[in-house]
């Protein structure tokens, strides 16, 4: 049997710089890959040579095939899907072709050369690491990003894990003749920068006296708890610090994101921005419908997604790729405290907050607000989280 193969690799010539080109990646029904063209063309691999890209498309190419051919073997075998990644490595390597002549995958892989194998394990690697650190790329198909989705969801768990032949390659085979993930060009080479951890004995004063506001002392006791601290910072501290989610996470968080589980807690559940699914009832309480967060901002409050708007953009909010543990059709994950107290504290926070400190927003569902004068009630920006935070440092002594 012939190999299955369900793409081609073509190179075309691009103007700039004058006598180059870029490879594509064409799928079997003459679609071209808007994945492997975003990755190629990106600061991270544009200045490598034409060989390691071609690799690196042809990567994404053999991942994407096994992918769409594996899906059957998963659902029969679902633990499987726990090595996707892994087993795509020694697919490269082995082959798929059993001793009868069978394969497993319908692909009929022969094995690679151990230098072929290896670029392509090394290139597989590089690229997720790179959707891992970088923005989303909501613009793709619906195919390729659940393809993307996927691999993501493998490789986290297979990191975690430590079985992986993806993670195993020695550093110096993995890195061996090829530039560090931070170039950002031929020339242009641009260090990582250097991360400080916060300090695990400031957190708790982080949250209670860096959200303590300025009031006269004779009269704090006097003073509603809502008067006496700001809550809205003591909610998004908290997921940061005892949920573990990114600063760029809370501003995609709809007020209904947040849910009292069976035990008490706090459930918050962190939607894909764009792709999440929500219910809501367009027409009257007796219709709900579910539509993509995309379709739900846009119909009701005629507003974007906030990863998608441009990045100079005030409401402008990131989204790195987090590990959807929930598929289609809602993609979302739900949000893990390290103790049990946390959530029934955050549970308790939340309804202050939405009974006395949020507004009923009009124009926007989002959970977090901002609470300036001047632009009450409306959806919290980075910048002004950036100034929250910082003047909550400070406060600290930090």
């Amino acid at each position: 049997m012939p190999e299955f193969h369900d793409h081609d690799l073509i190179v075309v010539p691009i103007s700039i710089p004058p006598g180059t080109s870029i490879p594509l990646l064409l799928f079997g029904d003459e679609s071209i890959s808007q994945l492997a063209f975003d990755y190629v063309t990106s600061p991270r691999i544009s200045g490598l040579s034409s060989t390691s890209q071609d690799q690196a498309v042809k990567a994404i190419g053999l991942l994407h095939d096994f992918h769409l051919k594996s899906q059957r073997t998963i659902e029969a075998r679902p633990k499987t899907a726990e090595r996707f990644l892994d087993q795509f490595c020694k697919a490269l390597i082995f082959g798929t072709v059993q001793p009868d002549g069978s394969c497993p995958y319908d692909l009929y892989w022969r094995p690679k050369t151990w230098e072929h194998a290896t670029a392509y394990i090394r290139q597989t690697q590089r690229f997720l690491k790179s959707y891992v650190d970088e923005q989303d790329q909501a613009q793709v198909a619906i195919s390729e990003w659940e393809f993307l989705n996927f691999s993501l969801s493998s490789y986290h768990r297979e990191k975690r894990a430590h079985f992986s032949l993806l993670f195993h390659l020695s550093e110096n085979q993995a890195t061996r003749n090829s530039p560090p993930l931070t170039q950002h060009g031929p020339h242009n080479p641009k260090a990582p920068p250097t991360t400080r951890a916060f300090p695990a004995d400031k957190v708790w004063p982080m949250i209670i006296n860096g959200c303590s506001k300025s009031t006269p002392k004779r009269s704090r006791n006097e003073l509603a708890f809502t008067d006496r601290f700001n809550i809205r910072n003591q909610l998004a501290y908290l997921l940061i610090f005892m949920g573990g989610l990114r600063e760029s996470n809370l501003f995609h968080i709809f007020a209904n994101d947040v849910h009292l589980d069976g035990a008490g807690n706090a459930q918050v559940n962190i939607y894909h921005p764009s792709r999440g699914a929500i219910r809501h009832a367009p027409h009257g309480p007796s219709e709900s419908t579910i539509s993509t967060r995309q379709e739900f901002l846009a119909r009701k409050y005629n507003i974007q997604p906030r990863n998608t708007l441009h990045k100079k953009m005030p409401l402008f909010a990131g989204w790195k790729n987090l590990l959807l543990t929930q598929g289609a059709p809602e993609y979302y994950s739900q949000v893990h405290w390290i103790h049990p107290d946390i959530g029934r504290l955050f549970w308790k926070l939340h309804c202050l907050y939405v009974s006395r400190v949020r507004p009923v927003a009009r124009t926007h569902p989002y959970y977090f607000v901002s609470l300036g004068h001047q632009t009450f009630g409306e959806p919290w920006k980075i910048s002004a989280f950036v100034d929250s935070f910082r003047a909550s440092v400070r406060r600290i002594g930090l």
